[in-house]
């Protein structure tokens, strides 16, 4: 039996096996170390202040990385970086 993905409430968690993109600001180094600084899963002072405290995550299945990009603040320049 397999499991339909659908959005979920605010804050539900997903299920078990779900594969996640978090947008983030590389490092200059990056393409060098293959290495990601800790600190782009900290929260934000505008996560902090958030009732849920929460980081924006993306399931693969819902939204592509281009989408995700659109629904961040165009002053924001990200790169997609994908995790099960």
């Amino acid at each position: 039996m397999s499991s339909v993905v659908g959005p979920g409430a605010q804050g539900e968690p997903l299920p078990a096996g779900a594969v996640v993109v978090r947008l983030a600001v590389l490092p200059k180094d990056y393409e060098a170390t293959k290495i990601i600084n800790p600190e782009v899963f900290a929260l934000s002072s505008d996560d902090k202040a958030s009732s849920l405290q929460a980081l924006s995550v993306w399931h693969t299945e819902l939204t592509t990385i281009e989408q995700a990009r659109g629904f961040m603040a165009p002053s924001r320049s990200s790169t997609g970086l994908r995790y099960a």
